[in-house]
């Protein structure tokens, strides 16, 4: 019975550290390389980032963000990898319960 429970308790604990690992390394939740961030704070001072993806953009790979800007108004901003913004757009979903 001890052995049993042993058991048990050793693959509970594998699963945990394994489940925590998937989702610490989830798409979207690595962040920014610096240079990125502080082009989007120099563009949205105190913004709040919700979700980060690599897109492709006209043919170029470039980085998406997604963040509520202090206003409450959500934006996608889309950056390439060096730090030019590409192309900003007002998201149309309502963040107003993430303020």
């Amino acid at each position: 019975m001890k052995k049993s429970n042993s058991m048990r308790l050793r693959m509970s604990l594998f699963l945990t550290l394994l489940i925590l690992m998937i989702a610490s390394s989830a798409p979207g939740e690595d962040k920014l390389p610096e240079h990125l961030q502080k082009k989007i704070e120099q563009v949205f001072p105190v913004s709040k980032i919700i979700k980060i993806e690599e897109e492709n953009y006209k043919g170029n790979v470039v980085i998406e963000v997604e963040l509520m800007a202090k206003n409450g108004t959500a934006y996608e901003v889309y950056l390439t990898k060096d730090g030019n913004i590409v192309k900003i757009e007002e998201e149309d979903d309502d963040f107003s319960w993430f303020k």
